[in-house]
């Protein structure tokens, strides 16, 4: 598990795309006009900032929580409110391009086996019966 790191002031927060973050922020779609939410984070408007507060909180918890599994300490999760009050501009650019981060690295299919050059042979076997 890969984190993206946030950090703003003394505080690092730790993005992380998991399953369930995923779920949490499609529940997020509710706006017929806008439905995509990576349409919306990274529109620069109140309601594009909303958004990305509310998307940044989820992968912070999905993060937090991935890191006390592995035995981390604890850490204080920052709310959507919290984080719209305190980003500067600036902070709230690097802060969308952080969202984005995590969120393209938790759809993305490549491991570090991958990576590493590894080849998962089940797989290989499957796209080969599959091509056939």
């Amino acid at each position: 598990m890969e984190t993206v790191e946030f950090t703003y002031g003394p505080k690092t927060l730790h993005l992380y795309m998991s399953g369930d973050a995923n779920f949490r922020i499609q529940a997020l779609n509710t706006d017929q006009e806008q439905p995509d939410i990576l349409d919306r984070i990274t529109k620069n408007t109140v309601d594009g900032t909303v958004s990305l507060c509310q998307v940044t909180q989820i992968l912070a918890e999905s993060g937090e929580l991935c890191r006390r599994y592995l035995g981390h300490s604890k850490e204080r999760i920052p709310s959507a409110e919290e984080l719209q009050m305190l980003l500067s501009p600036m902070q709230i650019l690097s802060l969308r391009a952080s969202c984005m981060k995590a969120i393209r690295d938790g759809y993305s299919s490549d491991s570090k086996e991958e990576k590493n050059g590894d080849i998962d042979l089940g797989l290989a076997e499957l796209e080969k019966k599959t091509t056939l």
